[in-house]
C-alpha cells in the first residue's frame, strides 16, 4: 500500500490511497454542521454522503448562562470587598507600630498588589461587554499595558509572599541572628529585588501582546499575540514560566517552609513546658521559688537574661529558649540576676512586660502568615492545573465542551481573585495585635470627625 497523503485546505481534507480518494467538505451554518464526503475512483465520482451534525449555539448552552451570571454578580463583589479590605490592611499595618516588624512591610506591599490585580479583575469583566476593540481603544499600547501589568502584579504577589515566608521562617529558627537580618529596611530592599525581576522577567509583554484583526464585525480585533513564533513561545514555553512562578515554586516553597515554621513553634512549645516543669521542680527542692528566665531589654534576644518568679519560658519570642537553656546550663552562664521571693525593680517589669508583648506580636505574626499561605494553596493550585491540563490535553472542539470549559474557568478563576481579597478576613481573624491598631485607627478616625 501506498503511504497516505493528506493535504489541507481551509474545511476541505483530501486524501489519496492508490488512486481511491475521499473529499470532505464542512459547513457551518446557524442551524448546525453538515459534512459533504464525496468518494472518487480515477477522478469519477462512486459516491455521494451528506452528513449533518445539528448542535446548539454556544451562547444557549446552560453552563455558558451560568458562567456569566456567576462573573456579573461575584466579580463585582469580590472586587469592592477585597479593595476596602485591602486599604484598611495597608492603613493598619502602615500606620501603627505593626511597621516595626518586617513581616508587616511585606503584607503591605501585598496588600496593595492585590488591590492592583482586583481592579485588572474587574477590567477584564469591563471588557466582557465593551469589546477588545472599544475597551482597548484600538491602541496596541493600551493592550500590551493591561496585560504586562496583570503578569507583572500576580508574578509579584506571590514572589513577595515567599520572601515573607523566609522571614519569618528566619524570625522563627534563628532568633538572636533575626533582629539584624529581619528589619523592616531588608525588607525594603527585597521587595525592591523582587520587583526589578518581575518587571524584567514580564516587560517583553508590553511590546509582544497587541491588537489582531479577528474578521468579526462586532468586535474586528482582539488583544493577542499576532506574531506566530511570539504565539508559539507564549502558549507552550511562557506557560510553563507563569505556571512555576505562580504556583509550583511558590506551592512547594511555602509547603516546605511552614512545615519548618510549625515544627520548629512545637520544639519551642515543648521545651518551654519541659522547662517550667524542671524549674518549679528545682526550685522546690531547693525551698526557693521558680525561676522565671526573660531577655533583658527592649530587644527579645538580646543575650542578657533575668530571673523573676513564675514566669515560663513560653513568653520569650519562639526559637529563643534553646539559647536559654545553654546558658542555664552552661558552666560560665551569662550575667543572671537572682531575685527570692521578692517583686521584681521597675526595670527588670518594664523589661518583662516589653518582651512578653513582642512575643505575643511575634506570634501572632507567624499564625497570620502561615493562614495567608495556606489559603494561597488551596485557592491558586485549581485554575493553574486547569490551565495546563487544557492547554495540552483538554482540547474543546465542539460548542458543548466550550461551553463546559467556560464554567470550570468560572469557578477556578474567581477562586484565585478570591485568594487577593481575604487577606483582610484572615488577617482580623488570626491577628489579635492586628484587630487591636485597626480597631483603635477607627476610633481615632471617628473621634477627630
Amino acid at each position: 500500500m501506498k503511504r497516505m497523503e493528506t493535504m489541507v485546505l481551509g474545511d476541505t481534507v483530501t486524501s489519496s490511497v492508490s488512486g481511491f480518494s475521499t473529499h470532505l467538505f464542512s459547513l457551518v451554518t446557524d442551524s448546525g454542521q453538515h459534512q459533504f464526503v464525496i468518494s472518487t475512483e480515477n477522478d469519477v465520482t462512486s459516491d455521494v454522503t451528506i452528513t449533518t451534525t445539528t448542535e446548539k449555539p454556544y451562547e444557549e448552552f446552560t453552563e455558558v448562562k451560568a458562567a456569566i451570571l456567576i462573573d456579573r454578580i461575584y466579580i463585582p463583589l469580590v472586587v469592592a470587598v477585597g479593595v476596602l479590605g485591602n486599604v484598611l490592611c495597608f492603613v493598619t499595618l502602615v500606620f501603627s507600630s505593626l511597621r516595626a516588624t518586617s513581616t508587616c512591610v511585606y503584607m503591605a506591599a501585598i496588600a496593595v498588589l492585590d488591590c492592583v490585580i482586583l481592579v485588572l479583575d474587574f477590567c477584564v469583566l469591563i471588557r466582557g461587554y465593551m469589546g477588545h476593540t472599544q475597551f482597548y481603544m484600538q491602541n496596541d499600547w493600551t493592550c500590551g499595558f493591561h496585560n504586562f501589568l496583570f503578569y507583572f502584579a500576580i508574578h509579584f504577589d506571590v514572589l513577595l509572599l515567599i520572601a515573607m515566608t523566609i522571614d519569618r521562617f528566619i524570625v522563627v529558627r534563628f532568633p538572636l541572628k533575626a533582629p539584624s537580618i529581619c528589619t523592616p529596611s531588608s525588607a525594603v530592599k527585597a521587595i525592591i529585588l523582587v520587583g526589578l525581576f518581575t518587571f524584567g522577567l514580564n516587560f517583553q509583554i508590553f511590546f509582544t501582546r497587541r491588537l489582531g484583526a479577528t474578521g468579526s464585525p462586532e468586535d474586528p480585533l482582539k488583544c493577542w499575540y499576532p506574531d506566530p513564533d511570539v504565539d508559539f513561545f507564549m502558549t507552550k514555553i511562557y506557560t510553563w514560566i507563569d505556571a512555576s512562578i505562580y504556583s509550583f515554586i511558590p506551592c512547594l516553597s511555602l509547603l516546605v517552609l511552614n512545615v519548618l515554621i510549625i515544627r520548629q513553634l512545637r520544639v519551642s512549645m515543648k521545651f518551654s513546658r519541659q522547662f517550667t516543669e524542671r524549674s518549679g521542680k528545682s526550685s522546690a527542692l531547693k525551698g526557693v521559688p521558680s525561676l522565671r528566665v526573660e531577655v533583658e531589654g527592649d530587644t527579645v534576644n538580646s543575650g542578657v537574661y533575668t530571673s523573676h518568679t513564675d514566669v515560663s519560658c513560653s513568653e520569650v519570642s519562639m526559637g529563643s529558649c534553646d539559647t536559654m537553656e545553654d546558658n542555664l546550663d552552661s558552666p560560665s552562664p551569662r550575667p543572671i540576676s537572682a531575685i527570692s521571693g521578692k517583686k521584681s525593680n521597675g526595670s527588670s517589669s518594664h523589661s518583662r512586660t516589653s518582651s512578653t508583648k513582642k512575643a505575643i506580636t511575634n506570634t501572632n505574626i507567624t499564625v497570620m502568615l502561615l493562614m495567608v499561605s495556606f489559603t494561597f494553596l488551596l485557592l491558586t493550585s485549581p485554575v493553574v492545573i486547569v490551565l495546563l491540563y487544557k492547554r495540552y490535553y483538554w482540547l474543546p472542539d465542539t460548542n458543548a465542551e466550550r461551553a463546559r470549559a467556560r464554567l470550570t474557568h468560572a469557578f477556578v478563576d474567581n477562586l484565585m481573585y478570591t485568594n487577593h481579597a481575604v487577606n483582610f478576613v484572615l488577617y482580623c481573624v488570626s491577628g489579635r495585635r492586628f484587630r487591636e491598631e485597626l480597631k483603635r485607627l477607627l476610633s481615632g478616625a471617628c473621634c477627630r470627625r
